[in-house]
């Protein structure tokens, strides 16, 4: 069975152009390791700039859809570069390390302790980038 990783990053910003581009650290870093063989789960995909079209859905509320499917749904938690500067991010930190789910914010330490099922030559040059 696969194992599923949580990205979990920073998200929310008051310029439209940081998040844009912390939805797109999000991303690559989900399809690099989707093409590895992992499941990912990616709040950041998953109800992409919902903030703006779901008018009666809080931060709060984003957060708690979001500590389920880390709680449920995942086998490791992997931090993205920023985190520590997210609120969100904290509070999964936070949330994981009480549940003794595994933490890793170094894309290799985490291949090392869950193997891929495959790494191809092309995304092991991506992975040294990360």
């Amino acid at each position: 069975m696969k194992t599923i990783i949580y990205v979990a990053g920073p998200y929310s910003n008051d310029n439209p152009d940081i998040i844009d581009e912390n939805i797109g650290k999000a991303r690559q870093i989900a399809i690099t390791l989707m093409d590895m063989g992992y499941g990912v789960i990616v709040p950041h995909l998953n109800t992409f700039k919902f903030e703006h079209t779901c008018k009666n859905i809080t931060y709060e509320d984003f957060q708690e859809l979001y500590l389920k499917l880390m709680i449920r749904g995942s086998d490791v938690v992997l931090f993205i570069p920023g985190w520590q500067d997210s609120k969100g991010c904290k509070m999964e930190k936070l949330v994981a390390d009480a549940l003794d789910l595994p933490v890793y914010t170094v894309v290799s330490e985490l291949i090392e302790d869950f193997p891929p099922s495959t790494v191809p030559d092309e995304i092991k040059s991506v992975l040294e980038t990360i």
